[in-house]
């Protein structure tokens, strides 16, 4: 009986809040920084246990073990793989074969996320108290809070396999947002 009406509460919420989503594009590359390994074999193992990160969607080392287990070798999976400088900095972009990665994952009871990944919105009010309050806006840093802040987004963001962004507003939003009372009552305004 609990279990029909957990069944009929996930599909209400399903059906009743709108969900919005992208395909991610990028779902089987994976860029690691020079500093976070110590030799190309650490470092395409490294990724490969980012990119089972990434396809769950969850952070358990349950995964890996099983994988460990069956005896995969991760390096098959590998595409290619290459060392790009950006910036004085050297990262090793891996790219990951999905066709023959997935049904492996699938034989062992991996689950996996998909290609369509949800898409998170954030609505960031900065107030410092030493002028106007700011909300986080895409594509605008507004101080060193600001832009670090969406450095962490987007750090998470590709770690986790997700879109986190930030909205874009028009004029009409910004004077909107002006107004001293729109977080105190949203649903007049929104």
């Amino acid at each position: 009986m609990i279990k029909n009406l957990g069944f009929f509460f996930l599909l209400y919420l399903s059906l009743s809040n709108p969900v919005y989503a992208k395909e991610l594009s990028t779902l089987f590359e994976v860029k690691i920084p020079a500093d976070q390994y110590t030799n190309t074999n650490d470092g395409l193992n490294k990724a490969f246990n980012q990119l089972i990160k990434k396809l769950s969607g969850s952070r358990s080392k349950k995964y890996l073990w099983r994988i460990g287990d069956a005896k995969l070798k991760k390096i098959d999976f590998v595409s290619s793989y290459s060392i790009e400088s950006f910036e004085d900095s050297e990262t090793l972009i891996v790219q990951f074969n999905a066709s023959t990665l997935i049904p492996e994952l699938r034989d062992l009871g991996i689950p996996l996320i998909g290609f369509n990944r949800p898409v998170i919105l954030f609505l960031l009010k900065i107030d410092t108290g030493e002028s106007k309050p700011i909300f986080l806006e895409d594509g605008h840093t507004y101080s060193s809070l600001s832009s670090e802040i969406v450095s962490i987004l987007t750090t998470i963001g590709k770690e986790r396999g997700v879109y986190l962004e930030l909205p874009t507003f028009d004029l009409e939003d910004q004077n909107l947002f002006g107004q001293p009372n729109i977080l105190f009552e949203p649903s007049q305004y929104i």
